[in-house]
């Protein structure tokens, strides 16, 4: 988690995405289930998303490391000199940008400091594709069903 928010870690999903393989390896040799992809998908996604909470580190990159840039960038200005300052904000826009491609409808969290707000939109997306993507009404009910509040 340390390399994930302070490093932006998100730029290489190739190495990211061998680390994702592995945790999926993982996953179905401990539990002696076959995933495939819709089931791997879903099982990534938080619980409250209808998800098993395993998250995937290429899913949660982004989000941590902006999460960490907003939250560090007031101690980051009073330690750094601004022309080091000034350097540090290409990359938040970069990120910030690659956050605004992947949820062009989603308005900026109101507390950037939170890994949660800047995920849930994320989140969001892909429970909404698998809906929307379900192959027959058994598979989005239960989708529907196991996503819903309280």
């Amino acid at each position: 988690m340390y390399f994930l928010r302070s490093s932006p870690l998100w730029k290489q999903p190739h190495l990211l995405d061998k680390i994702d393989q592995t945790i999926r390896h993982t996953i179905t040799s401990i539990l002696n289930v076959a995933l495939d992809d819709r089931a791997w998908l879903q099982a990534t996604l938080p619980i409250r998303f209808g998800g098993l909470g395993i998250r995937k580190i290429t899913s949660v990159s982004l989000p941590a490391f902006l999460s960490s840039v907003r939250s560090t960038r007031q101690l980051t200005s009073g330690i750094l000199t601004q022309s080091l300052v000034d350097c540090e904000v290409p990359c938040l826009t970069d990120t910030l940008s690659a956050w605004k491609l992947a949820c062009p409808d989603e308005a900026l969290p109101k507390n950037p400091s939170s890994q949660r707000q800047w995920d849930e939109p994320l989140c969001r997306l892909v429970r909404n594709n698998l809906i929307n993507t379900s192959t027959n009404t058994a598979e989005r009910a239960r989708l529907l069903a196991v996503g819903e509040a309280e």
